[in-house]
Parts: C-alpha cells; structure tokens; sequence
C-alpha cells in the first residue's frame, strides 16, 4: 500500500506537475498575445452561435462570423442559446485565429428587445470568471450567465450576489439576456 502512494506521488510529481506547467504557460501566452497583439491588424465584428460540437469530452459552441465575405467559425466554451451573438475578435490576415469575447454579448439594433430586473445569484471575479443572474418575463423565471468582463472587480466594485440590476433580453426568445451591471437596482424584488 506505501509502496503503491510513493509511486502515484512520483508519477504525480514527475508528469503531472510539467504537464500542468506546460498547459499554464500555452494558455497565459494565448492570452497575453491576443492582448497584447497590435489592435491594428485585429478585425472586431458580430459572431452568432449556430451549433455546437460533438463527440465525447467537454463540447463547444460554435459562432460563425463574416469577414470579406466567407465564413468563418470561432468556438466558445459558454453554454449559449441558440443564435445568441457575441463579438469575436480576429487577425484581419488570418480569421482562422481568432478569439469570442464570451464578456461581450451583443443585440443587434434590428432585434427587438425590452428590460425588466434581475438579480445575481452567482458570481466569480476570478480565473474562471463567471456571472449567473435570474429574472422573470411575463411570470416566467430565466437564468443566464456568462463570463464577467476581467476587470469587474474594479469596474464595478460593489457588484457581489444578490444585488438587482437591469436585465436586456430579446423579445423573441427572453433567454438571450444581457445584464446591465451599470445599471443596478433598488427596489424589491422576491425571487422562490
């Protein structure tokens, strides 16, 4: 049994920890390039998510934009609705590079909308930055959540679960929402 520990600790220690050195450093380089690329070769456009991978393992969502005309598809690890619209950036040079700011969902101006009051009921600031708020249309209870922008903490200092703010959402189907953390709320709202 010790001997069979000690091993699993070597193992562990041996190809586990370079392992998750080596996937730290690819996704901190991924993200410190996208960031710190020239924004003048950064194409910025609407992307709207038309399907979703398939197969074993975790699945992605995946967004199709236009750019000179051909489609191009990003992927995004949110469980988003059906058409939901989100902004990708991308390499003007090369779109097959590309990123889906999952902090930037989007309406478009021809998309009927109208607001009523959420409220939050699950946030995370941190490395898996996450947002989830509830709200109700017409007597029916929605939750949607997505990533918060990376800086929330500091723009928006006193968001923390179970304050109130405006919530966006489309008329056509009240699941696409966007909660509008400029904007809280003060009046009272029960939720069960």
């Amino acid at each position: 049994m010790k001997k069979t520990f000690l091993t699993f600790l070597f193992n562990l220690i041996i190809y586990g920890l370079p392992l998750y050195l080596i996937i730290s450093i690819s996704v901190y380089y991924y993200q410190y390039y996208l960031n710190n690329t020239p924004k003048i070769n950064i194409g910025r456009t609407v992307g709207c998510v038309k399907g979703r991978t398939t197969g074993r393992g975790p699945h992605s969502d995946i967004v199709e934009f236009t750019f000179k005309g051909k489609i191009y598809k990003a992927e995004t690890s949110l469980d988003c609705e059906y058409g939901e619209k989100f902004i990708v950036e991308f390499e003007k040079g090369n779109p097959k590079i590309n990123r889906v700011n999952q902090d930037e969902p989007v309406f478009l101006k021809k998309e009927k909308t109208n607001f009523t009051i959420g409220i939050v009921n699950n946030y995370n600031p941190n490395y898996f930055r996450r947002i989830s708020f509830i709200y109700f249309v017409d007597g029916k209870k929605y939750e949607q959540s997505y990533k918060p922008v990376e800086d929330s903490k500091i723009k928006y200092p006193n968001l923390k679960e179970g304050k109130k703010y405006k919530v966006r959402y489309w008329e056509e189907n009240p699941q696409r929402s966007i909660i509008l953390l400029d904007k809280p709320d003060s009046s009272y709202i029960e939720y069960n």
